[in-house]
């Protein structure tokens, strides 16, 4: 029995073909999938020398804040003296203005004032001893009472006002009654200059 190629070719074209066109769609299917994974790896790349630059800007901008936040403890901005235009006003009505201030920060703070006495002539007060001309110097002798958080509340409050202020002395007890309750006696310096 001889065997003829070509009736056998002819009865096998069909899978031939087949097979012909699987391998084809293969080798499209492999290279289909290595340019896939050249552009996945250069997209890959990319994206890591773009990270890479983004950590280097995260990495400069947090050492800016932290260069202008040592700057800011180091140098803390200066405040200014409250600066009252016009003749009308003279050294008791100057501080209006702060006493109203110190008196809105007590009631936001919840601590009650005692009792309270003035001093317009601080001897030991160097402004006062200057004696600069239009520099006026108050001190405010308080006595506050509240508790802990109430009289810290009311401290951090006068000290971050806009205007130059000293707490020139501190003196705090506690209540006998009652432990939690404080009892502050403040000396609190402000300062005016009138034109």
């Amino acid at each position: 029995m001889q065997i003829n190629f070509k009736d056998l070719i002819k009865d096998q074209a069909i899978y031939i073909g087949i097979a012909g066109l699987s391998a084809v769609l293969c080798v499209g299917l492999v290279l289909f999938l290595v340019t896939g994974c050249f552009d996945a790896m250069g997209s890959y790349n990319k994206q890591s020398s773009k990270l890479n630059q983004l950590k280097k800007e995260v990495a400069s901008l947090k050492e800016q804040v932290a260069q202008k936040e040592a700057d800011r403890l180091n140098n803390p901005p200066a405040k200014k003296i409250l600066e009252l235009k016009g003749n009308n006003f003279g050294t008791d009505a100057s501080f209006a203005p702060l006493f109203d201030n110190v008196i809105s920060l007590a009631k936001v703070s919840g601590i009650r004032i005692r009792s309270v006495g003035y001093n317009y002539t601080p001897e030991n007060d160097p402004v006062f001893k200057a004696g600069m001309q239009g520099h006026n110097v108050c001190e405010l002798q308080m006595t506050v009472v509240g508790n802990y958080s109430q009289v810290q509340a009311f401290m951090k409050n006068v000290l971050a006002q806009n205007y130059l202020v000293n707490i020139a002395k501190i003196e705090i007890v506690s209540w006998k009654r009652d432990q939690s309750v404080l009892i502050a006696n403040l000396n609190i310096r402000f300062y005016t200059k009138t034109l």
